[in-house]
């Protein structure tokens, strides 16, 4: 089981539910990226975890993909980062644990 927390940057006031990370849950990898092209932290599928389903994402038109705009991010985002709105500023852990995802 993977979780997610939230992260709310104290400048702007920009908030995500993310696992903050790479992680793992059932059937998947995520790791939390931070997408330049749209300017938001996301949650991207980087593998699979069963071996009926593990392959490079060739096929799979959104694996390491950005869910919001999809287009690759450019960089792994690890908790606490910068916000992608203010840059410069760091994000906060703001409601501790939010879910658990498989």
């Amino acid at each position: 089981m993977g979780n997610r927390l939230k992260y709310t940057c104290p400048a702007c006031l920009y908030s995500v539910v993310v696992c903050g990370k790479r992680d793992c849950g059932g059937f998947v990898w995520v790791e939390t990226m931070h997408c330049t092209h749209c300017r938001e932290i996301v949650d991207v599928v980087v593998g699979y975890t069963t071996s009926d389903r593990r392959h490079d994402g060739s096929k799979d038109l959104t694996f390491g993909r950005c869910h919001k705009c999809g287009r690759k991010p450019q960089s792994p985002w690890v908790a606490p980062g910068p916000c992608p709105k203010c840059e410069d500023v760091e994000m906060e852990e703001t409601r501790g644990f939010i879910e658990l995802w498989d």
